[in-house]
């Protein structure tokens, strides 16, 4: 996670949060660099919902009323906050990415040649399998993607500013 917080970091130096509403469980904050939408997100809240939309991504999330407890003063959790996603079929898993790399050394570990270039987990599998590797040994080939840790990084840092400005 240390890679993804300083790709975070770096690309959100000079961003600014602005609040366009605060009213209750209903809030709008704004996050972006001034004069660029460039990595600009937006998170906005209502009752049992965030929703976290920008250039790098769209998530909505749903856990408890108040969505800003839930996520205030938290290091970022992939694997639990995936699971509070909300959308069509499980959300959880269209935060997920072919983790080529991993493919790539359970070729190496067994003994065989990176052949080909898989497409998706499901493609890297049968070519292992198809190369001999038992299919309980398969490896885990799947990661989060790199919006998704983005978003992860970005709410408690954009509720840490909100907090701030509001005390």
């Amino acid at each position: 996670m240390l890679k993804e917080r300083e790709h975070f970091e770096k690309h959100t130096a000079e961003h600014t949060v602005t609040v366009e509403r605060d009213d209750g469980l209903y809030r709008h904050l704004r996050c972006q660099k001034p004069g660029t939408w460039i990595y600009g997100f937006d998170i906005v809240t209502w009752p049992g919902y965030l929703a976290f939309v920008g250039d790098v991504g769209d998530f909505v999330f749903s856990r408890t009323r108040d969505m800003f407890e839930f996520f205030r003063g938290q290091s970022p959790n992939p694997d639990y906050w995936s699971e509070k996603l909300r959308g069509p079929g499980p959300a959880h898993e269209a935060v997920l990415d072919f983790d080529h790399d991993a493919f790539m050394r359970a070729a190496r570990e067994h003994g065989l040649d990176a052949w080909d270039t898989p497409f998706n987990a499901q493609e890297a599998a049968r070519l292992l399998v198809e190369g001999g590797v038992d299919p309980y040994d398969l490896p885990k080939m799947v990661r989060y993607s790199t919006q998704f840790l983005f978003a992860c990084h970005a709410i408690p840092w954009a509720i840490e500013r909100y907090d701030e400005a509001k005390s």
